[in-house]
């Protein structure tokens, strides 16, 4: 009887885990909790192959997740990325622009 060989093991990298090195800093108190929930909405997301592709699905994440767009002028507060606090809840779509999307294509160039 003949056995055919084992499947292939799964090369598949997922955008979730670009999310698990974290930054050095945050924009606001929300921000942690938002990136938390990104990692989760990208738990079976297979990785992008460019920066630019990475970016739209990040910034379309962002506005399914908040309700808001990536490019929102101010901050804003969300109840439930409020952990307790003065500024808990609050996102800055601007740390999220400048800070995250930067840090997130460079992690995305080391897979």
């Amino acid at each position: 009887m003949k056995h055919s060989p084992p499947p292939p093991m799964s090369d598949t990298r997922y955008i979730s885990a670009l999310f698990e090195l974290e930054p050095d800093q945050w924009g606001l108190r929300g921000d942690p909790e938002l990136w938390e929930a990104m990692r989760e909405y990208f738990a079976n997301e297979p990785v992008p192959s460019s920066s630019r592709q990475l970016s739209k699905k990040i910034s379309a994440a962002f506005e399914f997740l908040t309700g808001s767009p990536i490019t929102a002028p101010g901050d804003f507060y969300l109840e439930s990325f409020a952990q307790g606090g003065m500024s808990s809840g609050y996102i800055c779509p601007e740390w999220w622009r400048e800070t995250a999307l930067p840090f997130l294509c460079m992690a995305l160039e080391k897979l």
